[in-house]
């Protein structure tokens, strides 16, 4: 797989569990930013067959937003070779991942992407990754598109009561639907 899908990726995968901790509503869960989705959903479930189809379905919802930003890493990130693009999208996923975002945190901002990119250029400062102008603004662009995908697909998806969670995860096609409707390779580039 070249490089530069396999950094639009580790975006994807950075956004996708970003959405499922908005979804599961619990502050504290996912603070450890090593966590991986199936520890955010054992956090949740003893349900295995529901962890493991929240897994996939959330592994989905990171392989079709990195392959939507795929066009944006191609096109806005044209001036910068491939080893900064990917740099880039590792700085992105990092800074996605340290963001430890909540239902309260995105409240508090209104739901609104432009705040939550503001967040989160406050939770990593650029200047950590010594990239020169060109990278810098892609790196804030993917940010800023990183959390259009966040909050329109979290504030999509169902609302459940606690004790149909299980449940909620084993109906695959309701929440990758979801996610359809908002993952469109050339929505993310016209959004600016």
């Amino acid at each position: 797989m070249p490089l530069l899908e396999t950094a639009a990726l580790e975006v994807g995968a950075a956004i996708a569990k970003s959405i499922l901790k908005f979804w599961l509503k619990d502050s504290t869960l996912g603070q450890n930013i090593s966590s991986s989705l199936l520890d955010l959903l054992k956090a949740k479930t003893s349900d295995i067959f529901a962890q493991r189809n929240g897994e996939r379905q959330f592994a989905a919802i990171g392989d079709r937003i990195g392959e939507s930003l795929l066009p944006l890493f191609e096109s806005e990130g044209a001036r910068l070779d491939e080893g900064e693009r990917t740099a880039v999208a590792l700085a992105v996923a990092e800074t996605i991942n340290k963001s430890k975002l909540s239902s309260e945190l995105l409240a508090a901002r209104s739901l609104q992407p432009t705040e939550l990119a503001q967040y989160m250029f406050s939770v990593q400062t650029i200047s950590t990754y010594y990239f020169n102008e060109a990278a810098t603004q892609f790196y804030q662009r993917i940010i800023e598109v990183s959390c259009i995908y966040i909050i329109d697909i979290a504030s999509l998806l169902p609302s459940f009561p606690e004790h149909t969670f299980a449940e909620v995860l084993k109906r695959e096609d309701q929440i990758i639907a979801k996610t359809k409707e908002r993952c469109h390779p050339e929505s993310c580039v016209k959004e600016r």
